[in-house]
């Protein structure tokens, strides 16, 4: 254990101390002169963390050691269930019901599209490409349309004129873009892992390599450098594919 400043708890003389910096706990050091406590949470700016401190060189005792570890597992839960979409109702082409809890187990790539946006016309025929290369492996793709006032019968026929074989769902809103946390922009993808938590959210058209990097990733047990959890492409120009 450490004595110090750094403790938690004493008698007599404590006092109550507002931590808003990093918190930390002790640890072994090899060097006497340097502080022997090593970060184990960054404290989120809208979060007070309170503890008492002593005002003159105590002991930490194991009493506080518990509730530093339940902080962090809060902080990090906290963090986590941002991640996790709610449950998405929708009906597919032939007017089945289909929800997305259901597609648990499998990697799902959920693009948001329209019949009048450009982008997703460019879009949803990589996403058949990719739905036949990952055929027999647990990865769903499903286009969920936001079109207004289009029947499923023309929305079968936009897709067929542009060769495209996916999942369809119908009945999607912008409101139902924004509850899974995607704003308003078409295209726009949401990557979820087997257990439905989000990978990445993608705003504007994917590229191929954004979509089989992330893909990949998670088939191979998460292997290397975790990918960025957000990924805006609406600004940018989709090059086109080489003509052979």
């Amino acid at each position: 254990m450490v004595r110090g400043r750094y403790t938690a708890i004493a008698r007599p003389a404590c006092r109550r101390l507002r931590i808003t910096s990093p918190m930390g706990m002790p640890s072994s050091r090899t060097t006497p002169s340097l502080p022997a406590l090593r970060t184990i949470s960054n404290a989120r700016p809208q979060s007070t963390y309170y503890f008492l401190f002593c005002e003159r060189h105590c002991m930490l005792t194991g009493t506080y050691l518990p509730l530093i570890f339940s902080l962090a597992l809060c902080a990090s839960a906290a963090a986590s269930s941002s991640n996790v979409v709610p449950e998405i109702a929708l009906k597919d082409l032939s007017g089945q019901k289909q929800r997305l809890s259901a597609l648990k187990g499998n990697i799902v790539v959920l693009n948001f599209w329209a019949t009048w946006c450009g982008p997703c016309q460019e879009e949803l025929p990589l996403l058949s490409r990719l739905h036949d290369a990952y055929a027999g492996k647990p990865v769903r793709f499903v286009a969920v349309s936001i079109d207004e006032g289009k029947s499923r019968e023309q929305l079968a026929a936009s897709l067929a004129r542009h060769e495209v074989k996916l999942e369809v769902w119908a009945g999607a809103t912008t409101e139902t873009m924004s509850k899974v946390g995607l704003g308003d922009v078409v295209p726009s993808t949401l990557i979820l892992d087997a257990s439905g938590e989000v990978i990445t959210r993608i705003t504007g058209e994917a590229r191929e390599s954004d979509l089989r990097s992330r893909i990949d990733w998670l088939l191979t047990g998460r292997l290397g450098d975790a990918p960025g959890r957000t990924l805006d492409r609406s600004r940018e120009t989709a090059p086109q594919p080489s003509q052979k």
